[in-house]
């Protein structure tokens, strides 16, 4: 004969001779933790968060701890291999150059920008006609002088044609001599942009 109890819902079948006393009570429930206890615990032990970074012991080296802000040889060896053989048959049809004439009439704003610069002017306003491809910038000297550059667009290797006016009174010596070095600058200025590598454009 034997007797069926079912603490916490779980069947145990008990020795004959131990009723539904407390003794028998007792029992079922220290069975039933030793059967169920260790599972409980893994649960919770799994759904558990994980610890705050700043609580970790780890330590870091320097190259762990460190951004690397420039290539090493070996990966700059790699890095170009990838691409090389992502360009393995291509091959450039018009690669950048320098201006094959000396400059470039694409240059011209920035030429003129930076030539305004090197003798004290500034430009006030850009005019740009398409017809005839002139372009007049209306200026401004730091004496508070106006001023005006007109540039044409020239055929064969001359690229561009430029002439200026600067002051109230044009053919005075000093008007005449910040003339002068408004087109030397707006000249080296042009040279310098046209011996810098670029893609050729239609009309250059």
């Amino acid at each position: 004969m034997s007797i069926t109890c079912r603490p916490f819902g779980l069947g145990r079948t008990c020795p004959p001779g131990i009723g539904f006393g407390r003794k028998a009570h007792r029992l079922g429930v220290f069975c039933s933790f030793l059967w169920a206890g260790p599972t409980i615990l893994a649960c919770l032990a799994g759904c558990a968060d994980p610890p705050p970074a700043v609580t970790s012991n780890q330590v870091l080296t320097i190259e762990e701890s460190e951004q690397k802000r420039l290539f090493e040889e070996e990966d700059q060896a790699r890095v170009l291999a990838a691409m090389r053989s992502v360009a393995a048959d291509y091959r450039s049809v018009d690669p950048p150059a320098a201006a094959i004439d000396g400059v470039r009439f694409s240059d011209l704003s920035s030429a003129v920008s930076y030539a305004c610069q090197d003798v004290e002017m500034a430009v006030i306003e850009t005019v740009t006609i398409e017809e005839d491809y002139r372009v007049r910038f209306k200026l401004r000297t730091i004496e508070d002088w106006p001023g005006e550059l007109i540039v044409h667009r020239a055929p064969g290797p001359e690229v561009y044609e430029a002439e200026a006016w600067v002051g109230r009174f044009p053919d005075e010596p000093k008007c005449i001599a910040r003339r002068d070095a408004l087109l030397q600058a707006l000249h080296q200025r042009m040279l310098a942009f046209g011996a810098k590598r670029a893609f050729s454009k239609p009309k250059e």
